[in-house]
């Protein structure tokens, strides 16, 4: 089944890290390219022809005709917020400070912020 994802230039980062999880579980991929930004509902995907690597928080916006299954062994990836150095706005802070909350409310964050401030 062809697997959906973005090409390589436009997150070398992402892209190695998903393709990891394949090989680390002996899989090759047959990759198909697609635009970086997924419409789950205007892509193969609906129509039964591909699959796709999605985080659990797409479950909640899933069309009907898709489902959202959990890797076993499940997969985690490293998720950061930039902000500019030299000092941040009250905003990004605020921005920040709430995603801290929700990474910790989910068990996202393994452990305290680093050395650059988070």
């Amino acid at each position: 089944m062809p697997f959906l994802m973005h090409q390589r230039h436009a997150n070398p980062g992402h892209y190695d890290a998903v393709l990891a999880v394949f090989h680390d579980r002996g899989v090759e991929p047959r990759v198909v390219h697609r635009a970086v930004a997924l419409d789950l509902a205007l892509t193969p995907l609906v129509a039964g022809e591909a699959v796709a690597l999605a985080g659990e928080s797409a479950r909640l916006g899933l069309p009907g005709d898709l489902v959202w299954l959990p890797l076993d062994p499940p997969a985690a990836f490293e998720t950061r917020l930039l902000t500019r150095a030299g000092g941040t706005t009250p905003a990004a802070e605020r921005l920040l400070d709430a995603a801290e909350e929700v990474a910790d409310d989910l068990g996202w964050r393994a452990g305290a912020g680093d050395a650059a401030g988070r």
